[in-house]
């Protein structure tokens, strides 16, 4: 066990770095007088997400605090944010207790601002109280002693380095894992490079003739359903044959990565066994498939109320 030197005096075990910032979030909500609101956030429907909120990102088992700077589309412009205060270095603002609805101190890694997919907001925790859409807001909140920056680092090894280091690799993973599933449009021709022919492809799936031929053509993309036989008989994986579908539309994949979706994924991928990232694109393709067997439509289609079909239809219920 490695100790070192905390900033408010006394020793800290360096193992304690490497938890998850769900838990050193709640740890810190332990010896902190939280206000009602914030536990009350993580049960409460999540708002509409929106420049100095403070959310908890979690995708794919990373999981991190960040505050959000912008929004545009179905992306978010972050930082990583922290109760670890301890760890905050000279790149880092320190918000004083008042300055955010968690009534507690909190660290911002500002230098660490990243664009992320916004589906991976998973739960709403607050707020900062500072404009943070304004390019100027560090100095501003320095200026007007509402935040102040860290320590420096003494050297490489310093526990500050590595803390910021974790929080660089959690985000690096971030980015990786929450790309938004981008198809090739190559469906058609694997399928007309296999054994099945459209009567074949229409008793595999159990859809009419004329879905199959849709399917041939790169007009309609198969849903997790439909992509999981078609695995088995093209002998590839159930990502592959997704990977291959035509790619999603934008307004789809902005409704889908609204934070209000996230339990219904969650719902989803408990259903069909699946990690959230593969039930997430199996909402996409799955709602975009019922959309197109829609004919004569001319203009974009309801993307959420197709997504309420999608879900109802799925889950058996209303969420």
């Amino acid at each position: 066990m490695e100790l070192v030197p905390c900033a408010t005096g006394g020793v800290r075990d360096m193992t304690e770095v490497n938890e998850s910032a769900e838990s050193r979030f709640l740890a810190a909500l332990k010896v902190a007088v939280a206000p009602p609101s914030v536990s009350s956030s993580f049960d409460a429907p999540p708002p509409t997400p929106a420049p100095g909120q403070i959310w908890r990102a979690n995708w794919a088992s990373v999981v991190e605090l960040v505050l959000i700077r912008n929004v545009v589309g179905s992306n978010v412009s972050l930082v990583p944010a922290s109760l670890d205060t301890d760890y905050a270095d000279e790149a880092t603002l320190v918000l004083s207790e008042d300055e955010t609805s968690l009534s507690v101190s909190v660290a911002i890694w500002t230098g660490l601002e990243r664009t992320l997919p916004m589906r991976i907001l998973d739960r709403f925790v607050g707020r900062v109280f500072s404009d943070v859409t304004d390019s100027h807001w560090v100095f501003r909140a320095i200026e007007a002693e509402r935040g102040v920056l860290g320590r420096l680092a003494g050297n490489p090894s310093d526990p500050l380095c590595e803390f910021r280091a974790i929080i660089e690799d959690s985000l690096d993973e971030l980015a990786e894992t929450a790309l938004i599933p981008e198809g090739d449009n190559r469906l058609g021709s694997l399928i007309a490079s296999s054994t099945l022919d459209m009567d074949a492809l229409s008793r595999l799936l159990s859809i009419p003739i004329q879905q199959a031929f849709n399917l041939r053509r790169g007009q309609s993309p198969a849903t997790g359903d439909q992509a999981e036989l078609l695995a088995e008989h093209l002998g590839i994986s159930v990502n592959e044959v997704l990977e291959a579908n035509p790619s999603l539309p934008e307004g789809l994949i902005t409704c889908l990565s609204d934070p209000h979706r996230r339990n219904q994924v969650y719902q989803l991928s408990i259903l069909r066994q699946i990690p959230e990232p593969e039930a997430w694109s199996a909402a996409g393709y799955g709602t975009y498939a019922l959309a197109a067997r829609q004919t004569g439509e001319v203009e974009e289609p309801a993307w959420n109320e197709r997504l309420d079909a999608y879900f109802n239809g799925i889950l058996g219920r209303s969420q």
